[in-house]
């Protein structure tokens, strides 16, 4: 997956190319310089916005498209995303919005949101986060049969499934045959579920059960 320049302000083209274009030459080194120089008020963050993009932070998720990136938080085991707005960007990390606005368009940006930029200057792709929500449903699956009896298990989980289309990073939607396992694995077993969800994607995440019509 391509990413290409936002439709909406702000455009990395004013953040990282030169004083005096045509340029050719996309290199990270150039785009972090000409930012620096044009924006000293954003020159701590470029560099952090550079480190981010160097430690692959930055991820797609295919079920939520309006959404621009995923930018994966380690120390905090926890994800923020990076939407488009009316006027600009918009980030759920704890930095945006700024208390100073700087740069181009309506100002607001953090980190997160100068790391998109920069990956999308560079033309870089973005890489699909590390499991699709069927690939970990299916893991935690695995790790649910070894927890409980097999008729416990056979009862409420063999028939599940993941529903792609409506799962995030922070919330997978399993699909079961009646509201009866809907009802039993809410309230009954949903702390085991999300205990073993939660090993297996390395962060805190929830899970909602729905029928499958």
């Amino acid at each position: 997956m391509t990413l290409f320049a936002p439709t909406t302000r702000p455009n990395p083209l004013p953040l990282f190319s030169p004083f005096v274009p045509p340029t050719l030459i996309r290199t990270p080194q150039q785009a972090i310089q000409n930012a620096c120089c044009r924006w000293p008020a954003l020159a701590e963050w470029v560099r952090d916005a550079a480190a981010l993009t160097d430690a692959n932070v930055l991820y797609t998720y295919p079920s939520t498209p309006q959404i621009l990136a995923w930018c994966w938080e380690q120390e905090r085991w926890s994800y923020h995303q990076l939407t488009e707005t009316d006027t600009g960007l918009a980030c759920t990390c704890p930095a945006w919005p700024p208390a100073v606005r700087a740069g181009p368009g309506d100002g607001s940006y953090c980190p997160h949101i100068l790391a998109w930029l920069l990956t999308v200057y560079l033309r870089q792709p973005l890489p699909l986060l590390p499991f699709s929500a069927k690939e970990l449903w299916e893991r935690t699956l695995a790790d649910l049969k070894l927890q409980m009896t097999k008729g416990t298990y056979e009862t409420w989980f063999a028939r599940s499934q993941a529903v792609p289309g409506t799962s995030t990073p922070f919330r997978l939607t399993v699909s079961v045959t009646n509201w009866m396992a809907q009802d039993w694995l809410t309230h009954r077993l949903y702390r085991v579920i999300q205990r073993a969800l939660s090993a297996q994607a390395g962060y805190r995440m929830d899970v909602t059960f729905v029928v499958r019509e």
